[in-house]
């Protein structure tokens, strides 16, 4: 229990939550204000997640000496796995299931962050 309240995690939860909350946003705007598919909405969220949170990462949680091109690079990686995994359940949840896109992202998404932390953490910022 004391890994999971160390200052390194607590910042990943803190920035983690305020991205996803803004990505989020990007994802619902996109989704019922431009009216574009959840496709493409996913697609935007993730543009605009992926570096958002690596910005606020890279400094002030994993304090990362890794080059930018190295680092950015794993992180860049470790997003299009992440999404495609996110797509994939998402699909189902949304074509398959015939639930609704938007709740459907929400939950998705708490299972999706901690795999992105362990993955950052142990590979991206080394």
């Amino acid at each position: 229990m004391k890994y999971f309240l160390n200052r390194q995690f607590i910042l990943f939860i803190l920035i983690g939550g305020f991205n996803t909350l803004l990505a989020y946003g990007v994802y619902l705007g996109s989704l019922y204000i431009l009216s574009i598919s959840y496709v493409y909405a996913l697609v935007a969220e993730y543009i605009f997640g992926t570096i958002n949170s690596y910005v606020w990462n890279r400094y002030l949680t994993f304090h990362s000496r890794t080059t930018h091109r190295r680092a950015f690079s794993k992180f860049v990686l470790v997003y299009i796995i992440v999404f495609g995994l996110n797509y994939v359940l998402l699909y189902i949840c949304v074509d398959i299931l015939m639930f609704r896109a938007g709740i459907s992202q929400f939950f998705i998404l708490a299972f999706i962050a901690p795999v992105s932390f362990f993955s950052h953490k142990y590979w991206s910022f080394e």
